[in-house]
C-alpha cells in the first residue's frame, strides 16, 4: 500500500514540473505569423494601449538633427552627468529596449499607400483567437498552437508526426507532453471554425463536420444517415459503390441519394486558402524584397554607392555573399519600426525615485507599480519585434541560400521543403511555416507568396530531384500547346514527362492538374 502511494505521489510531482509559457513567448509567437499590414496595426494598437511605448521620432521626422539634440539619448559626457540619477532599473530597461539614436541606423519612412482599414485576419489568426478564447490551461494552448503551426496550406489538414511536437514542446518549453495529449487537444481543434481542420483524413473531416451538424438538428434524417455512412460505409463511399450501399443499409436510392448529397455538401478542405471566402486586405508591397547584384556590377561602384545600393547600416537588412554575387535581403520597413520608453514617464520616474519628493505616499507607490507594469509591458514587446526580425532575417538568409539560382536568374526553383529550412537554421519546422505563411516576396524577376518557394520534389532517372513547380509548368505548357481537337490525356503527360527522366506516376499528374484547375482531356475537347 504504501509503494502505491509513493508511485501515486511521484507521478503528480513529475506532472507539476511542467514550464509556464512566458507572456513574451506567446507574444513573440503571435507577432511572427502577421504579415505586414496587419503587424503595423498590431504596433499601432500596442502603441495607443502602453503610454510608455512611444515611436522613436527620429523615425518620422526630416529635422534629424533638431530632434537629435533635443529628444534622444546621447552618449556623449554631457548626457551622462545629466542622467547620472536615473535609475539602475529604468536603465536597465532602456538598454533592453534597444531605444539607441545611431542616426547610421535611420531611414526615412516610404511613402505611405492607400490601404483598406481595418485589417481583417486570415485564418490562422482567426483560429488561434478561437483557440485563446477556450480558456485552456499553458501546456494545452502550446500543444494547439503547434497544431495550427504545422496545418497543411492545401487543405488545412494536420499530418505532423505527434512525437515530433511532444518533442518540440518538451525541450523548448518543458511541458511533459505524450501522443495522447496530443490527440485530446486536436480533437478540440477539430471542433472549430471552419469545423473539420486539423483532420488526419478525408474521412475524419467529413465525420466531424456531419457529427457537429447533427447536435444542431438531431431529427433530420438524412443528416443522421450521411453521419452512418461516414463513419461505417466509408470504403463503399469512397468507392463509389452505390448499388452495394443500398443493399446494405436496405434503402431505396430516393431514400439514399439526400445523405450523399448531405455528405458532398460538407467541406473537404477547411483549412485551403482558396476555400477561404473572408474578406482579406493585401498590401500593395511585398513583405521583403530580395535583390541580386553580380561580382561585376559590385566591382564598378565605389564604396559609398555600394552601400546605398545594398542597404548597409539599414535596420531589417541582411546580407548573403555568393561565388556569383550578393544577395541583399530587405524586410519593409514597417516590419522594422523604431519603438523606445517615454523620456516623459522617465522622468516622471526618476521624480518618484527622489526620497525627497515624498516618494513613499500612497499614490506614488500606485503611480510607480503602474510605470513598472508599463515598463515590462513595452520592454516585451520591443523584444519581441526584435526577435521576430532577426527570425524572419534568418529564415529568409537560409531560403537565398538554397534557391541562389531562381533567386538570381528567375529559373531553376529547386525542390525545398519547410523542414530544410528548419533544419538548417536549428528551428522548429511551425516556426518556419509562421514566417512563410501568408507573406509576400518581390525578386527581379517575380512577385509571389513566400510558400510558393517551397515545393516537393520529383525523382530523376539519372539522379537527383525536379520541383513539383516545375513539374506542373511542363504540364500546363504542354496543355497550352496541344492539339484542341486531340488533347492529351493524363496518361499521355505522364509518358512524355518520363520521357525526359522524370519519374512521376499518372495520378500525381492527375493531381497537379487539378492543382491548376485544368480540365480532363474530354472536357477540353473541341469538334
Amino acid at each position: 500500500m504504501k509503494s502505491e502511494q509513493r508511485s501515486t505521489l511521484q507521478q503528480k510531482q513529475k506532472q507539476s514540473q511542467g514550464q509556464t509559457l512566458s507572456p513574451q513567448q506567446i507574444q513573440y509567437v503571435k507577432l511572427l505569423q502577421l504579415p505586414t499590414l496587419a503587424f503595423e496595426q498590431r504596433v499601432k494598437t500596442e502603441l495607443e494601449a502602453n503610454p510608455l511605448l512611444e515611436e522613436d521620432a527620429l523615425w518620422e521626422s526630416s529635422e534629424v538633427s533638431d530632434i537629435e539634440s533635443t529628444d534622444t539619448i546621447s552618449e556623449d559626457s554631457d548626457s551622462q552627468e545629466e542622467d547620472q540619477d536615473t535609475s539602475d532599473e529604468w536603465e536597465e530597461y532602456l538598454q533592453n529596449s534597444e531605444a539607441t539614436d545611431d542616426v547610421v541606423n535611420q531611414r526615412p519612412p516610404e511613402k505611405e499607400i492607400d490601404r483598406p482599414d481595418p485589417y481583417v485576419m486570415n485564418l490562422l489568426e482567426r483560429l488561434e483567437q478561437e483557440v485563446h478564447l477556450m480558456d485552456l490551461d499553458p501546456m494545452d494552448e502550446a500543444i494547439a498552437e503547434q497544431i495550427l503551426g504545422s496545418l497543411d496550406d492545401d487543405d488545412g489538414y494536420f499530418r505532423r508526426d505527434e512525437t515530433a511536437i511532444a518533442d518540440r514542446l518538451a525541450f523548448d518549453q518543458g511541458f511533459p507532453v505524450n501522443e495522447q495529449d496530443i490527440e485530446r487537444v486536436r480533437q478540440l481543434v477539430m471542433r472549430l471554425d471552419p469545423i473539420g481542420v486539423a483532420a488526419k483524413t478525408l474521412q475524419e473531416c467529413l465525420w466531424v463536420q456531419l457529427d457537429e451538424a447533427v447536435k444542431d438538428d438531431e431529427m433530420h434524417s438524412p443528416l443522421r444517415l450521411a453521419l452512418e455512412i461516414v463513419r461505417d460505409y466509408w470504403p463503399l463511399f469512397e468507392a463509389k459503390k452505390w448499388t452495394t450501399l443500398q443493399e446494405q443499409l436496405d434503402l431505396s436510392e430516393q431514400e439514399l441519394t439526400p445523405a450523399l448529397e448531405r455528405i458532398r455538401a460538407c467541406n473537404p478542405k477547411p483549412g485551403s486558402i482558396e476555400g477561404d471566402d473572408s474578406p482579406q486586405w493585401v498590401i500593395q508591397e511585398p513583405d521583403v524584397r530580395i535583390q541580386f547584384y553580380s561580382s561585376n556590377e559590385l566591382s564598378q561602384l565605389d564604396a559609398t554607392t555600394r552601400a546605398s545600393w545594398m542597404g548597409t547600416g539599414v535596420d531589417g537588412s541582411a546580407q548573403i555573399e555568393t561565388t556569383d554575387g550578393v544577395f541583399v535581403v530587405k524586410l519593409h520597413p514597417r516590419n522594422a519600426p523604431k519603438l523606445r520608453l517615454s523620456r516623459q514617464y522617465k522622468a516622471m520616474w526618476d521624480r518618484l525615485q527622489d526620497p525627497s519628493g515624498g516618494s513613499k505616499s500612497k499614490e506614488n507607490e500606485e503611480t510607480r507599480a503602474f510605470i513598472k507594469e508599463k515598463m515590462d509591458a513595452a520592454t516585451w514587446f520591443m523584444d519581441s519585434i526584435e526577435q521576430r526580425k532577426q527570425t524572419f532575417l534568418k529564415t529568409m538568409t537560409a531560403i537565398v541560400r538554397h534557391q541562389t539560382v531562381y533567386l538570381s536568374t528567375g529559373k531553376g526553383l529547386k525542390p525545398m521543403i519547410l523542414k530544410d529550412i528548419a533544419e538548417e537554421i536549428g528551428m522548429d519546422i511551425s516556426t518556419i511555416s509562421r514566417v512563410v505563411k501568408g507573406k509576400s516576396l518581390q525578386t527581379p524577376h517575380h512577385n509571389l507568396q513566400l510558400r510558393d518557394l517551397f515545393t516537393e520534389g520529383i525523382p530523376l532517372k539519372g539522379g537527383g530531384e525536379l520541383s513539383s513547380t516545375e513539374v506542373k509548368g511542363k504540364i500546363r505548357t504542354w496543355i497550352e500547346e496541344e492539339d484542341p481537337t486531340t488533347p492529351l490525356g493524363d496518361q499521355a503527360l505522364t509518358d512524355q514527362l518520363n520521357q525526359e527522366g522524370i519519374q512521376i506516376a499518372r495520378r500525381t499528374v492527375a493531381k497537379y492538374r487539378e492543382l491548376m484547375q485544368i480540365p480532363v482531356a474530354r472536357r477540353r475537347k473541341e469538334s
